[in-house]
């Protein structure tokens, strides 16, 4: 920069970098790269994790590879967006690009491995010493669409190793629209894909959307699921074109599994209920330790439906359920799905039923099943818009219920007024809360929050006000944290940094011995014995997350106040105490 070579190592950034330096990026971003080049080259033990892109670019692809390959640190490296498009090999040669990889596939040190926005087709041949001779190497992720060709250079390129712990692989072409794109699909009709992945024995981890799995693949994975040595922990099969057919044969190899704790068979309406019975049939299996099950986005009949709430009500491990989007099932299957609630053996902690167009009385039902549920903590209603201000008064009733373990619940681009805030907030229970500016809360709304959070009518109601709510934020960042009135935000940072006793300490010091405030008069006609005690609590010293006394909470300070205030504490043989 400013027409100076830097040296780096012995390298340097020559005039053509800092051409592309200044037509591509912020003074800012400049200096971000520098530094991360020079920590490459050196290699930085602090620098494990790198991500290098087009935004954010280490610019000069044939050192810049070459360095990677000799860095020992690395851990972690995800490539955005490095492909041989016209407009990026109008700035490097192609050449450049496969010098770039040839010089990665020297790493011996990097762990996981991520393209995004990345065309691999032609890039496996070169990494092959990189998957063959890294020992440490176990993670491979990729976000991108891939076509016929690409496809067989990834299966070409995954036959010759087989120690991935993990591979994902999310085909769907976020540059266009369905509209656009239609067939969003990574096609893999004859499972060649699914088969070489399999023969990865030590497999924990399988991520395959948006690929369109034939036959044979499922028939492979369902082996794979029953051998014995299988190790697949995580298996997503999200958007697959899953047919009935496929479904019975996927279901034959979760039935013989012991090692599978997530699954997530999300958007596959092409399901009925003659393959999701199965399914959840096989998941009935006494092997079967499954702790996340995600069926987002599908069709279920009330048979299916029935038959998942037999798993649901027997599983001893499922804590968490996602049933988002499913908007076809009946009050008469809720109901079903419901009874999990009301089982003492049930672990459920997670649950989403958001985009349900659920309404009142699937509201009233889900609080008849929450009201003796000590296990549920999470609760997904998002965008259920139906629900109105007596359907949440219904629902608060579940909050106030001293056996509810519900900490956060998020109601996002639902219909929230300033009752029903109020009512949703008045509970010793909920942590957080999530929702949007769509929501119908007043200025007069907000203030009476915060007159929940801190009822500044008596020493006592302060005490009693709410020290659990920490956050009431938006899930999708619509909606800022700073645009909560200031004492609103001032009392929700009060109950996330402190313990209950300790908000509360701190809320009654503020409300009633700070400054003029300081009240006295509860002290006066204190019973002699509970007055030391009194006293103690009001000496203590609180600290704050710097591990320093603060001002407001400065026990030596208010206790000086005290004294000053009851002299005749100090009177010998005064007033009405005794010495």
């Amino acid at each position: 920069m400013n027409g100076i070579d830097e040296h780096v190592d012995g390298e340097f950034y020559d005039e053509e970098d800092r051409s592309f330096d200044e037509e591509y990026l912020s003074p800012w971003d400049i200096e971000s790269t520098k530094d991360l080049r020079r920590q490459v080259m050196r290699n930085d033990p602090s620098l494990d994790d790198l991500t290098i892109g087009m935004s954010c670019c280490l610019l000069n692809l044939v050192k810049d590879g070459e360095s990677i390959g000799k860095n020992t640190q690395l851990r972690k490296l995800c490539i955005v967006n490095y492909e041989r498009t016209t407009e990026q090999t109008s700035i490097y040669a192609i050449e450049d690009f496969d010098k770039f990889y040839h010089g990665i596939a020297h790493n011996r040190s990097i762990e996981e491995l991520s393209f995004e926005g990345t065309d691999v087709g032609g890039i496996f041949s070169i990494l092959a010493p990189f998957f063959k001779n890294n020992k440490n190497f176990h993670s491979l992720k990729i976000d991108h669409d891939t076509d016929h060709g690409c496809r067989h250079l990834l299966v070409s390129g995954l036959a010759k190793f087989d120690s991935l712990k993990e591979f994902e692989l999310d085909s769907y072409p976020y540059t266009y629209t369905l509209q656009e794109s239609p067939d969003v699909f990574t096609d893999d009709k004859e499972g060649e894909l699914v088969q070489v992945l399999t023969g990865h024995s030590g497999l924990e981890k399988l991520k395959l959307d948006y690929v369109r799995v034939g036959r044979n693949g499922f028939a492979s994975l369902a082996t794979f699921l029953k051998n014995p040595a299988c190790k697949l922990d995580v298996l997503d099969l999200q958007c697959n074109e899953i047919d009935d057919e496929k479904a019975v044969v996927l279901a034959s190899g979760l039935a013989g599994n012991n090692t599978l704790k997530t699954l997530a068979l999300n958007t596959n309406r092409g399901m009925t209920e003659t393959g999701w019975i199965p399914i959840f049939t096989a998941l009935r299996s006494p092997n079967c330790i499954l702790e996340g099950l995600g069926l987002e986005r599908n069709r279920f009949s009330y048979n299916a439906i029935r038959h998942l709430s037999n798993f649901l009500t027997n599983s001893r491990t499922l804590r968490s359920l996602d049933l988002s989007s499913n908007y076809d099932i009946t009050i008469t299957g809720w109901d079903a799905v419901f009874a999990v609630l009301q089982n003492h053996d049930s672990v459920l902690t997670k649950l989403d039923l958001g985009y349900n167009r659920i309404h009142d009385e699937i509201v009233n039902s889900l609080v008849c099943a929450l009201t003796g549920n000590n296990k549920l903590k999470e609760l997904e209603l998002d965008s259920n818009r139906d629900i109105t201000v007596t359907g949440w008064e219904a629902f608060s009733s579940v909050l106030r219920n001293p056996l509810s373990a519900l900490e956060k619940i998020n109601l996002w681009d639902c219909t929230i007024n300033d009752n029903s805030m109020i009512s949703l907030v008045t509970n010793d229970k909920l942590k957080e809360l999530v929702f949007n500016t769509n929501s119908q809360i007043t200025l007069n709304g907000w203030a009476q929050c915060s007159r929940v959070l801190c009822n500044t009518s008596s020493i006592m109601d302060t005490f009693l006000s709410n020290h659990t709510l920490e956050f009431l934020r938006s899930e999708y960042h619509i909606f800022n944290f700073n645009d909560l009135p200031i004492d609103l935000r001032s009392l929700l940072r009060i109950n996330r940094e402190n313990s209950k006793s300790q908000s509360a300490r701190i809320k009654i010091i503020k409300t009633h011995f700070s400054g003029s405030k300081i009240n006295l008069q509860p002290f006066v006609a204190m019973e002699l014995q509970v007055l030391p005690h009194a006293i103690a609590w009001m000496g203590r010293d609180g600290i704050d997350d710097n591990d320093e006394i603060t001002t407001e909470t400065n026990g030596r300070s208010l206790l000086y106040q005290f004294l000053r205030g009851i002299p005749s504490l100090f009177e010998i043989n005064g007033g009405n105490r005794e010495p």
